[in-house]
């Protein structure tokens, strides 16, 4: 990794943090029923009522943290399961198939375009996904993202 992060605040969630996590996506945007044998972001089948979504630049996204920490949740299908351990090395939590860290330590791990991956902001609210399918327009990676109609980020701000 080329930053230093606060070692204080890095470190892998556990597994019961994991599926809470996971379980909070298919509650708010799917049928409520985690499983595991799809993509959570395949299981993410509706929006919150008086919600919208679109993909913008990872940079507007990042943007939108609002914390200084964030959990990040990969996906834990099996397709995904190598490009998650990449990441998890890469952070020197080899195994962990989720991160509390620095939010300043986001654009790191977001290089690993190949990995589907959900971000949370210190109050547990999905902030965006960047997904294997993510485009790349004028240079810069889109992501997934949601926000209510009334023009108020998720984060409250």
């Amino acid at each position: 990794m080329s930053a230093t992060p606060d070692a204080n605040i890095m470190r892998p969630l556990t597994s019961e943090e994991i599926r809470a996590l996971s379980s909070r996506i298919v509650l708010e945007f799917g049928d409520g029923i985690l499983r595991s044998e799809k993509y959570l972001f395949d299981q993410m089948t509706r929006l919150p009522c008086g919600f919208t979504d679109d993909h913008v630049p990872v940079s507007a996204a990042l943007a939108r943290v609002a914390t200084d920490e964030v959990q990040v949740v990969v996906d834990p299908h099996l397709s995904n399961r190598a490009f998650a351990e990449e990441v998890a090395a890469s952070l020197g939590m080899p195994g962990a198939m989720g991160f509390v860290v620095p939010r300043g330590v986001l654009p790191e791990i977001l290089r690993f375009e190949n990995c589907d991956m959900y971000v949370f902001d210190g109050c547990d609210r999905l902030v965006f996904v960047a997904c294997h399918e993510d485009r790349v327009i004028e240079g810069e990676r889109q992501v997934w993202t949601s926000w209510p109609i009334n023009g108020e980020m998720r984060s409250g701000k």
